[in-house]
């Protein structure tokens, strides 16, 4: 067994009794190595996120990993997918945080193609050459639980799960936006989260419709009118061109549709709350 590299200053050495590092003190998330964990025999990571899908989906042609991005097949079958590697520069929360917008874009590409849901579980590092046991964790974040009971005896609940009427359906419907939307943001996919949560309250009478619809539009569509433009830099001080697109991949736009998403979402669980009546 291995340890993690220090998160400070990348040291390798044995941790002290107290899990300090040894050359810089720093305080350790123990996190274990397991060096017969090997991504595979032909792998040349050293250094990425490892993602196993939920259900191995079968490729029956050619496949062909990309520079930063390899494919894991079954070892009794060399057509049956099971796992991807995308490969990061360093462990940096930014290279963590890409690569899981990548590995979402595309378990969603298979999905699509296979007609069947595919996902991953969470990543978990790899770090040179072997799987850490430990799942990837980046500050998730999440509404403080209002669940307490659970009664499915109650006419309300129940009656949401299983009554088809109008208002059940339409309940339903922006349960599903909101739980997407919440997978979405611990995802780090702060695109898709806004996408979601707004789509709980477009066609409710908030104000805050109003606010966010040109963010949902600038998340959605790759050329922006004027109106649209206005109202990004007056609400949100994201500053774009008229005819131009909104690069999600920018730290600074990143950061704040991050701090967006999370607003839009509690404004989306106070609306549903609301009218539950749960």
């Amino acid at each position: 067994m291995a340890k993690s590299p220090c998160i400070e200053c990348g040291s390798t050495r044995e941790l002290t009794t107290d899990d300090k590092c040894p050359d810089c003190g720093a305080h350790q998330v123990v996190q274990i190595v397991n060096e017969t964990n090997a991504i595979g025999e032909n792998s040349v990571a050293s250094l990425g996120i490892y993602f196993e899908l939920t259900d191995p989906i079968a490729v029956p042609g050619l496949f062909t990993n990309a520079n930063d991005i390899e494919l894991e097949f079954d070892s009794q079958n060399n057509h049956l997918l099971k796992a991807f590697t995308i490969k990061t520069k360093d462990t940096s929360d930014i290279e963590v945080i890409f690569a899981l917008h990548r590995a979402t874009r595309l378990t969603n590409y298979l999905t699509f193609k296979t007609g069947l849901f595919v996902y991953h579980k969470q990543g978990r590092r790899v770090v040179n050459g072997g799987i850490e046991t430990t799942s990837v964790r980046v500050g998730i974040d999440t509404l403080v639980t209002s669940l307490n009971d659970l009664d499915l005896s109650n006419q309300n609940l129940y009656s949401l799960i299983s009554n088809s009427s109008r208002v059940n359906l339409q309940l339903a419907l922006q349960l599903a936006h909101f739980a997407s939307g919440q997978k979405a943001l611990n995802d780090k996919n702060y695109d898709e989260a806004i996408r979601d949560f707004f789509l709980v309250i477009e066609n409710s009478g908030t104000p805050d419709k109003t606010r966010y619809k040109p963010l949902r539009n600038a998340v959605s569509h790759e050329e922006l009118y004027s109106s649209t433009v206005s109202a990004l830099n007056a609400n949100f001080e994201l500053n774009v061109s008229v005819g131009g697109y909104l690069d999600i991949t920018d730290p600074q736009v990143d950061d704040i549709l991050r701090i967006e998403a999370r607003k839009i979402r509690d404004i989306s669980w106070h609306y549903i709350n609301s009218i539950i009546n749960i």
